[in-house]
């Protein structure tokens, strides 16, 4: 990972895993020149309203 110091950066989120209620999320950050400067992993949860 290095720092971008100019220029305009990329993020491209990828589903890992998709379930009925949890859901995990890739996001992958990169330069002009396309080196890694950042990464994440993001686990979401989708809830049903009530009734």
């Amino acid at each position: 990972m290095r720092a971008a110091r100019a220029g305009s950066v990329t993020a491209v989120c990828t589903p890992v895993r998709t379930g009925r209620t949890l859901s995990t999320w890739l996001i992958q950050i990169t330069d002009d020149q396309g080196r890694p400067t950042a990464s994440a992993r993001l686990t979401t949860m989708t809830l049903s309203p009530t009734q």
